[in-house]
């Protein structure tokens, strides 16, 4: 599954009562793979992890994928200059430090 999957679900199920969103104080991004070790683990977290704060973080409103993508293009690029090999979110140019 790709992040944008991830991206457009909402950290708040539609049938949560309005007096309970209050007490939603975060979430998370499980990661779980049959192929999955040492050498691909960065590459597969980052862009769903980051993907999934973002929804956290930002408004209901902020859903719009298309958006996203040059936001977390950036932060791909934090992570790339940090060390941390995380996948590119879409074709392009990539990370130049």
């Amino acid at each position: 599954m790709d992040w944008s999957a991830f991206y457009t679900e909402d950290p708040i199920p539609a049938n949560t009562p309005v007096s309970l969103q209050k007490y939603v104080l975060g979430g998370e991004a499980s990661m779980w793979g049959e192929t999955v070790d040492s050498t691909n683990i960065h590459q597969k977290i980052w862009p769903r992890a980051s993907a999934v704060a973002e929804r956290l973080w930002s408004p209901a409103s902020v859903k719009n994928v298309a958006a996203a993508i040059p936001r977390l293009a950036i932060h791909r690029c934090r992570l790339v200059n940090r060390g941390i090999p995380a996948e590119p979110f879409q074709p392009g140019p990539g990370c130049y430090a």
